[in-house]
């Protein structure tokens, strides 16, 4: 397993920076999405998350999966964070979703 970083290069929010980072920093699981590496199509996965110290996020990935390979080539990802579970009107609910480069 490997720990790798996204570090923030854009924000696409529907909510307020502080809101966004409270969200992000109580998240357990995100949407990491990569390019395929045959096709350049996208590839969404469910990943486990932590926040740094220094507000990167941290995601625990095994060697062998389709998402590490896509990152090897091309290290642009974007996070999805979803604060919409269990709410009547998920569409209303707060989501913040991340743009970088994995390290």
């Amino acid at each position: 397993l490997q720990v790798n970083k996204i570090h923030h290069l854009e924000w696409c929010l529907n909510l307020d920076f502080g809101a966004a980072r409270r969200l992000i920093d109580s998240s357990e699981r995100a949407i990491l999405e990569t390019s395929l590496l045959e096709n350049r199509r996208p590839y969404a996965s469910l990943v486990m998350v932590a926040c740094g110290q220094d507000a990167s996020q941290v995601l625990l990935m095994s060697d062998l999966a389709e998402r590490t390979r896509n990152l090897a080539l091309d290290p642009r990802a974007s996070l999805l964070f979803d604060g919409t579970i269990g709410l009547d009107f998920p569409l209303a609910g707060i989501r913040a979703m991340v743009l970088g480069m994995v390290e």
